[in-house]
């Protein structure tokens, strides 16, 4: 995987679209949206994980490095 995955919205401010019906984001997701696009240039792939539920709690990101290691970590 060449690609650098990154999952989450375009604002970084949280601010849900009252018009399009976008749900705001925690701030544990505006945490992990942040964790990922910091860590996205030294690994392999990093994204929030589509397959474990998240919370406002609770996050899971899946990460590959760059030997080639999977490693799921829950924010």
């Amino acid at each position: 995987m060449s690609n650098k995955n990154r999952r989450g919205s375009s604002s970084s401010s949280g601010s849900g679209c009252d018009a399009c019906g976008a749900k705001k984001l925690s701030l544990l997701e505006i945490e992990a949206i942040s964790a990922v696009k910091e860590v996205a240039a030294f690994v392999q792939s990093i994204c929030i994980s589509e397959v474990l539920s998240r919370t406002t709690d609770l996050i899971f990101l899946n990460l590959h490095t760059l030997e080639g290691i999977c490693f799921v970590y829950f924010l």
